[in-house]
């Protein structure tokens, strides 16, 4: 699972309001609407006499954010009426009445309530296809960081778009995030820079990065101990047989309470990263919040390195079995999915240390967990297709884990479980039933 494939859902290309390539027509429109540009959005449809189903989708859309529900009705409407085959449809129309119910405060509530009376069609396609644009977008290297916005924000905050910013998969550290990293050690900056200065100098190599590495490694050893975890490990090698000085430092990296918190980490940049784009911004901090807690709680290729000769001595690898788990506990304590997946991760390495029933017992109870909440998360799939910038915020919340209990409890099935960790990413929403127990409408 990549953690940015996963984390940004509307993480699309920022350039003038408008032009919004490789987006353009009612999927530009859903940008401008997401961005918080009605008047934007209604224009690029206005160049669309025959109003297609796309085109209906983010007129409701927009008129259910401005709370005019007689609108919203009335496209809604249009849409079930000249596009019957459209999956919005009826989302629409079940979302409508939930929120008219609950006109104001959050939309967590009227949304999961909507999914609670909403039943796809058979084999519908969604008329906007935010994801799998932004991928290919992705892909073919079309997302290039804003650097006109760039000159308002500090250069704190500047450091931090350009490493939340999705880069071409497997590309190398960019020179002018490592300098900008190396510049902003000496400054005692908010935890979430400083994390994000150490995910930047671990893989820079020059004599300077290590020198900054190690300033932010002290900083945070005397102010917030806890906070780097296995970020502050020195030399780490992802290759090679494990030593027992190295497990000494995993053990020294689990040790602690956590005051860097999942949650603390996806607020902080989220509230930069909507100075940019307010459209991409809950993607791109959940991409960023999972980064940094991967690389906090993960130990990188350490089964391939105890699959090596010579192999730790019975009592390092008890020690190393203990570190793991304590990893694992501290994951669980994040709140979100993808910090369980982590926990699951460290607590079948701890198992194939050993014959501790205790690990296992907890690997095997926190995988059936996730298999719930993944069909949970599935069903949520129809919802983050609308260009609904509120609704789209309170889905991309900090405590996505409790998020996601709300509508497991609602008893939508939506994927089949033995699926859950095979399942292809690509197409999966759409090969899903999301019927629930009760009758629909």
């Amino acid at each position: 699972m990549t953690a940015l494939a996963v984390g940004l859902l509307f993480a699309l290309p920022v350039t003038p309001r408008d032009s919004a390539e490789p987006l353009d027509g009612a999927e530009g429109a859903a940008l401008a609407a997401l961005r918080g540009d009605s008047v934007r959005a209604r224009e690029i449809l206005q160049e669309d006499e025959t109003e297609g189903p796309a085109t209906l989708v983010v007129l409701a859309s927009l008129a259910l954010e401005e709370g005019n529900f007689g609108e919203a009705g009335r496209f809604t409407e249009r849409l079930r009426l000249r596009h019957p085959a459209a999956a919005e449809g009826s989302l629409l129309a079940a979302l409508l009445v939930e929120r008219q119910a609950q006109p104001f405060g959050d939309w967590t509530g009227p949304a999961i309530a909507a999914l609670g009376r909403y039943r796809p069609l058979a084999g519908s396609m969604p008329a906007l296809r935010f994801r799998e644009r932004w991928q290919s977008a992705w892909l073919a290297g079309r997302l290039p960081v804003p650097e006109t916005q760039l000159t308002s924000l500090t250069a704190r905050e500047a450091f931090l778009v350009r490493w939340a910013w999705p880069r071409q998969p497997l590309a190398d550290v960019d020179p002018a995030i490592e300098e900008a990293a190396v510049r902003l050690a000496d400054e005692d900056s908010p935890l979430v820079v400083q994390l994000a200065l150490l995910d930047t100098l671990r893989t820079a190599f020059s004599a300077r990065a290590a020198v900054a590495r190690k300033t932010v490694v002290e900083r945070l050893r005397v102010k917030k101990p806890g906070a780097a975890r296995l970020l502050a490990l020195d030399a780490w090698r992802d290759s090679g047989p494990l030593s027992a000085d190295e497990v000494g430092t995993i053990e020294a990296a689990a040790a602690g309470g956590d005051p860097a918190p999942f949650g603390l980490l996806y607020g902080d940049l989220l509230r930069v990263l909507e100075k940019i784009d307010p459209a991409s911004a809950p993607g791109l901090a959940m991409g960023g919040a999972m980064r940094l807690t991967a690389a906090r709680h993960l130990p990188v290729g350490l089964s391939y390195r105890l699959a090596q000769k010579p192999a730790l001595p019975a009592a390092a690898r008890a020690r190393l079995a203990g570190a793991l788990s304590r990893l694992a506990e501290l994951a669980e304590r994040q709140g979100a999915m993808f910090s369980d997946i982590l926990a699951l991760a460290s607590l079948s390495q701890a198992v194939a240390l050993g014959n501790d029933v205790a690990p296992r017992a907890r690997a095997d109870r926190i995988y059936a967990d996730l298999v719930s909440l993944r069909a949970a998360s599935l069903c949520l799939s129809p919802l983050r297709e609308l260009p609904i910038r509120s609704l789209q915020r309170a889905l991309g919340a900090a405590q996505e884990r409790a998020l996601l209990e709300r509508v497991r409890a609602v008893g939508l099935r939506c994927a089949e479980p033995t699926a859950f960790l095979t399942r292809r990413a690509a197409g999966a929403a759409e090969e899903t039933d999301c019927s629930t127990q009760a009758s629909p409408e």
